[in-house]
This record gives C-alpha cells, sequence and structure tokens, in this order.
C-alpha cells in the first residue's frame, strides 16, 4: 500500500509549493510500490483462477475414477424382493441369486434398567432464622458408601439475618472439599441448603448457648434425598462374560455417581439415569451395551443383581440358501464375498426373500453423462486462459499440462475388441471442442460390446485408469503441478510483502528528511522576508524625513 504524504506546514509565502515538491516526491517514490502491489493483486487473483481450475479437474479425475470402479465391480446391483426384510450391496462381479428365509431374529444391544427406582437428586431443606443476641451452630454431616462421614461444624455470629447466614456458611463450607456440593441460599427470612447431584447430606441445628436466634427448628434435623445405590460401595459390571469392579467415592454412592463411574472406564457400554417424574423414586438407571449381538449385561451389589435381565440384547438369525447363520450385526459382509447384506425386519413363516446380483448398464450410462459434464467445465476454465481474450493464466505451464491430458482423454484408446475408446460409448466431441453423450449409440450396444465396455474401463494400463493418473499429476496436493505453482506465488507474495515494508520505511524516512529541510528553508525565507520588509520601511521612514515625501522610484544600481 502507498504512504500518504506528510502535510508541510509553513510559516513562508512558499509554503504551498514546499507542499507540492513533498507530495511530488513522495508519488515519485512511491511508484515502486504501486508496482509491486499491483504484481501481489495478480498474484491473487492467479491463486483464485489456479484454485478453480484445480477444482474442476480434481471434480473431472473423480468422475474419471467411478468409470474406472465401475469396469472392476462390472456395474453389478443387488435386488431385493422384500427390501422391508433385507437390502443388499454388490461389491464382487459375479452374477448371481440368493435366498433369505427364517429371519428370526434382527441383531440388537443389550439395554437394561434398574429393578428399582431412586428418590431425587436433589432437595432443598429450610429453616427460618430469627435474629437473636446469642451465636448459633449447624453441623453438615455429608453420607458417603464407605460409613466414614465427612462432618464439618459452621459456628454463627450473633445477630445474622438470613443473608449474612448463607455468605457465612458457604464461605465455610467451600474450605471442606468433600462439601463443596452443599450450598445455602437466603430467602425471605429463611435459608435453603440444597446438594449436588453427587451428595447426600444431614444438616443439625443447635444453639451455641441457650436463647440463640434460630429457636424454631432447633435441634432439628434435615436429610437430602440422593439416596444410596450400593451398601458397600463397591459393584460388579459384567459384559460378554468379561466382570469388572466399580468403586464409587466418597459422595458418588447414588444413581449420578454410579452412571458416571461406569462411562469414566469406558466398558463399552452406557450408562445414563432416566427420570420417570411419577412417584417418590423415579429415577432409574439405564445401562446399554455400544455393540449389536447376544451377550450378557448385569450389575451387582454382592449377590444382587441392580439391574433386569430382559434384554441380553440379540443377534442376527436367519437361512442362506438352507444354510444356518447367526451374526452379531444387522449388516453382515463376511458371509458372500462381494456381497453385504443388511437386514432390517424379520420373515413370516414361509416367507423367503430372494437377492439378485446383476450388472446394470444404465450406471455406465450415468456415469459417462456425469463425466461429459465434469469434462466441459473443466474445458471452459482451460479454454478461459487461451487465445486473444486469455486470463492471467496464458501461458503457465499448468495450462499447456492441463489442455494436453484432455486432449489425451477424448483420444485415448484400449485394445479390447468391441470397445476401445469413449468414442465407442457414445462419446462425441464439436468442432469447438464441446463433449456430449450420444445415448443412441450407447443403447445400441449389445450385451457382448456392454462386457467389452467393462474390461476398457476397468483396464489399469487404458481408459479412465491412466486418464486419471495423468490429472493427479495436476491436482496432488503435495506433488502436483498446480500445487507447486501455488507454493511458488506464496513465496512470491512474502518477497514482495518485505520489499514493500523496506520501500514504505524508505519512504517515511525520506519524508521526515525532507520535511526537516523544507520546514528548514521556510523558517530562512520567513526572516528573510521579515527582514526586507524592515529595511523597506526604514528607507520609506528616511525618505519622508529627507525629503518630506515617500520616493517610490526605483533605486538605480551604480
Amino acid at each position: 500500500m502507498s504512504i500518504a504524504p506528510l502535510v508541510f506546514t509553513g510559516v513562508s509565502t512558499f509554503s504551498t509549493d514546499f507542499q507540492s515538491i513533498m507530495t511530488r516526491a513522495v508519488q515519485i517514490a512511491n511508484l515502486p510500490v504501486t508496482a509491486l502491489t499491483n504484481k501481489q493483486a495478480d498474484i491473487q487473483q492467479e491463486k483464485m483462477l489456479a484454485a478453480n481450475l484445480n477444482s474442476a479437474i480434481s471434480n473431472l479425475s473423480t468422475s474419471l475414477g467411478s468409470l474406472a470402479a465401475l469396469g472392476k465391480t462390472q456395474g453389478m446391483v443387488a435386488l431385493s424382493t422384500d427390501s422391508s426384510k433385507v437390502t443388499a450391496n454388490a461389491t464382487g462381479v459375479t452374477s448371481a441369486t440368493y435366498s433369505i428365509a427364517n429371519i428370526t431374529s434382527i441383531a440388537r444391544a443389550a439395554s437394561e434398567t434398574s429393578l428399582s427406582g431412586y428418590a431425587g437428586q436433589q432437595y432443598s431443606s429450610t429453616y427460618t432464622a430469627l435474629t437473636g443476641p446469642a451465636p448459633q451452630s449447624l453441623t453438615f454431616t455429608l453420607n458417603d458408601a464407605l460409613g466414614v462421614p465427612q462432618t464439618k461444624v459452621v459456628n454463627l455470629a450473633a445477630g445474622l439475618d438470613a443473608a449474612g447466614a448463607a455468605t457465612a456458611i458457604n464461605t465455610a463450607l467451600a474450605g471442606s472439599p468433600a462439601l463443596t456440593g452443599i450450598t445455602a441460599a437466603a430467602g425471605a427470612g429463611a435459608i435453603s441448603f440444597s446438594g449436588s447431584s453427587s451428595s447426600s447430606f444431614t444438616v443439625a441445628f443447635g444453639d451455641v448457648t441457650t436463647g440463640g436466634g434460630f429457636a424454631v427448628d432447633k435441634n432439628s434435623t434435615m436429610t437430602s434425598a440422593a439416596t444410596q445405590v450400593s451398601a458397600t460401595g463397591t459393584l460388579q459390571l459384567t459384559l460378554g462374560g468379561v466382570t469388572t469392579p466399580i468403586v464409587l467415592g466418597v459422595g458418588k454412592n447414588n444413581l449420578a455417581g454410579l452412571a458416571d463411574a461406569i462411562n469414566n472406564l469406558n466398558l463399552g457400554v452406557t450408562a445414563s439415569v432416566l427420570n420417570t417424574g411419577t412417584g417418590a423414586t423415579p429415577n432409574y438407571l439405564s445401562l446399554s451395551a455400544n455393540q449389536t449381538g447376544l451377550t450378557t449385561l448385569t450389575l451387582q451389589d454382592g449377590a444382587t443383581n441392580l439391574v433386569t435381565a430382559t434384554n441380553q440384547g440379540a443377534d442376527t438369525i436367519f437361512k442362506l440358501n438352507g444354510l444356518d447363520v447367526t451374526k452379531h450385526s444387522t449388516v453382515v459382509a463376511d458371509v458372500v464375498p462381494g456381497v453385504s447384506f443388511t437386514f432390517n425386519g424379520t420373515t413370516t413363516v414361509g416367507q423367503t426373500v430372494t437377492v439378485s446380483l446383476a450388472s446394470d448398464r444404465s450406471k455406465i450410462s450415468s456415469a459417462l453423462q456425469d463425466l461429459v459434464a465434469k469434462y466441459n467445465l473443466a474445458s471452459g476454465q482451460v479454454n478461459s486462459q487461451i487465445g486473444p481474450a486469455a486470463g492471467l493464466l496464458s501461458g503457465n505451464s499448468m495450462i499447456g499440462q492441463a489442455r494436453q491430458s484432455m486432449f489425451s482423454l477424448s483420444n485415448s484408446s484400449g485394445s479390447g475388441s468391441n470397445v476401445q475408446s469413449f468414442a465407442d460409448l457414445g462419446i462425441e466431441m464439436s468442432n469447438s471442442g464441446v463433449m456430449s453423450f450420444n445415448s443412441d449409440t450407447f443403447n445400441a450396444l449389445s450385451s457382448n460390446q456392454i462386457t467389452d465396455a467393462y474390461g476398457f474401463l476397468g483396464t489399469a494400463t487404458a481408459g479412465p485408469t491412466a486418464m486419471q493418473a495423468r490429472f493427479k499429476q495436476l491436482t496432488d496436493p503435495v506433488t502436483g503441478a498446480i500445487k507447486a505453482q501455488q507454493d511458488q506465488w506464496d513465496a512470491t507474495d512474502k518477497r514482495i510483502t518485505k520489499q514493500v515494508d523496506d520501500l514504505t520505511a524508505r519512504i517515511s524516512a525520506m519524508q521526515l528528511t525532507l520535511q526537516s529541510k523544507l520546514q528548514t528553508a521556510d523558517s530562512l525565507l520567513a526572516s528573510l522576508a521579515s527582514q526586507q520588509s524592515i529595511l523597506t520601511s526604514s528607507i520609506q521612514s528616511m525618505n519622508f524625513t529627507s525629503y518630506g515625501y515617500q520616493n517610490t522610484a526605483p533605486v538605480k544600481q551604480s
């Protein structure tokens, strides 16, 4: 970016001229900066054009890859007579028919819930705070599964109101890590206590001396309802015959603490707390295996199983061509090579679902139409950089390489007996280089010609595979020609930025020096002008004194 000239402020009559000198000097000095910034703008435009070209050629390369894949799989598709029961995906190249019957079970994950519900995880207890002269004591006790209560006595000063008492209580509890789940809040003349989802606590009230300010609930005890889930704090989770002990920490012997402990072990089971919102014990523990299949899922507290045993998962069970098959997943891809079955539902008695594998020539037609569209888009990008109206990439080696690759694509040929080129499949080129697909030519191909077409499309040395390799030489994100050119532009842009910064610094220094010199000259000229004015006034005064009039005649030079 060009630097703006400084504003010159002087006192002589030549100040405007000095400003013009400074402005002109800066403009001349900025000429190289302007040239460099224009070059940077061109680089940014070139990079954008190259990115567009890269995208268009990458899409063309992908289209060629799809055609090559069709050649290898021979366009095989799988058709099911009842997709609500089973569907299939063919990756092999052999036509076949499979009979599937007796689908008696679909794989599902084991999922159990706790046999009993538990009380709410968070309750509040309140008492009325009455002002009085005596201090007050409160004893907080956090109950844990190990039978080692954590106790904290909080002494409150006399005369505190509800807000003051709540603040004092929270400050005291903050210093006890085991009790940080308990908080006090002030209301209208009362204080409420709340336990976090992982704490079970009691609060006992009592005066330090008689006549205290909390006489209403003196010596009463209130308990939160975070119900314990284990008598010992240690449980055993079994999944698929593997048993893992779970030890609940202090204040964690409740549903929330148990769910967290199970999830943190990453055993392949997801635990969560369900809140039914009904009854005194609305909360239940839910356990779900992360994988489908028949398995064992139990949660023991000693000899007691805490969860149901009604859904221990299930396998997919069916008959394939009369053979019994049992799999843990709904997707079965390891029975028939090249075929993946997806089971969606069970069959009725006597029902048979037929899955047929056959070649689908319409896949070639669709892929060729996609190739035509992608080719013409890429061709448009290349042609816009050629000729009298060419863009900034005119003459760049990328354009020449892309043009040559596209020419090779339109003229590629194989060694098949019936299909040797894209032209044999209905691909045509106009005189202006626009590609099109002749569906009549393609639809007229015989079955033998379609078979030969798969051979042309799938060969590794010609056809789409060879052409895709050529285009990847341009678009490879690491070694491609476009990436190499973009790296060069980035390096040039970085170098120009440094040059612009250096020139800008020099111009700024030049301006300051020039300004200083012009300020000196301006001051000198102003001083001379002042002296001239004084001298002229003195001469005029002398003339008036000597001759009685002001002599305005010019002074003759001797």
